[in-house]
């Protein structure tokens, strides 16, 4: 029973991750992204291969800090564009990433996948109880992402970054910089779903392109 209820809390908890995120990217600021799943799994694939070396908190960092990365470079990239523009731009690049963690079997395996992804907290649980401590760290890393999000939504970042949304070019009358603050956007929602990416690989301990 617990297994059964650790499982469903740790998927709900991923698909929270990726829904906060999205909620920051599209809903705070206004910029749309179809390549969600693109992000999610650069995220699992960061944590999957950097855990190993850097314990598991260094490959979860890791895997914010990479797709962070890779928002902002998508985001100099795509952000002028009109909204129908930006989603067929970040679909491609979910795309791009399948294709890639599929091909480079030197890094990602290919389709076998990469096995043995280290689980967090793991000296910390008793014997035969590690699905509990599972199922809180999954709820508490839910619970901090959200308090963190709300934060910045409740600050004067958040503030402006609505503005930009409702009408950039006042926005930009006013004096703000409305590229920095786009990316800004895109980067903290794209470290976000890296985290979820992170929590997605070291519950499955496997990962591979079709998951």
């Amino acid at each position: 029973m617990m297994a059964y209820l650790t499982t469903l809390v740790v998927l709900v908890s991923v698909a929270a991750l990726v829904g906060l995120a999205l909620n920051f990217q599209w809903g705070v600021a206004g910029l749309v992204n179809f390549g969600v799943v693109g992000f999610v799994a650069l995220g699992a694939y960061a944590a999957a291969l950097l855990s190993p070396p850097l314990g598991w908190f260094g490959g979860m960092i890791a895997a914010a800090a990479i797709c962070a990365v890779a928002s902002t470079v998508l985001a100099f990239l795509s952000v002028r564009l009109e909204e129908d523009y930006l989603a067929i731009v970040t679909i491609g690049f979910g795309e791009i990433v399948r294709v890639l963690l599929l091909n480079e079997d030197w890094l990602t395996g290919g389709a076998l996948g990469i096995t043995n992804i280290p689980r967090p907290l793991v000296s910390f649980a008793p014997a035969g109880s590690y699905d509990v401590v599972l199922l809180f760290f999954a709820m508490l890393l839910v619970g901090s992402v959200y308090l963190l999000l709300e934060t910045l939504v409740r600050s004067p970042l958040g503030r402006v970054l609505r503005a930009v949304r409702d009408d950039s070019t006042a926005a930009s009358a006013l004096g703000k910089p409305v590229l920095v603050l786009r990316v800004k956007a895109f980067a903290i929602g794209g470290a976000v779903m890296g985290i979820a990416g992170a929590l997605h690989a070291f519950y499955l301990t496997y990962i591979d392109p079709c998951h």
